[in-house]
């Protein structure tokens, strides 16, 4: 059996590094998102730690 003798040398990560209104755009959308989540989840932490009924 013959093992892979292949050395990675470079790596280059190609995105939206061309086009910078696009990468300002993709970051405020998901910075969006993740805020938007964030209160989500913190809302929902929030509440079933003020009502301990709809533990049950």
């Amino acid at each position: 059996m013959m093992i892979n003798q292949t050395i990675l040398q470079e790596f280059i990560l190609i995105g939206f590094s061309v086009y910078p209104q696009v990468q300002i755009c993709l970051f405020v959308v998901f910075l969006c998102l993740y805020m938007v989540t964030l209160a989500g989840n913190l809302t929902i932490m929030g509440l079933t730690w003020a009502d301990r009924y709809p533990h049950t």
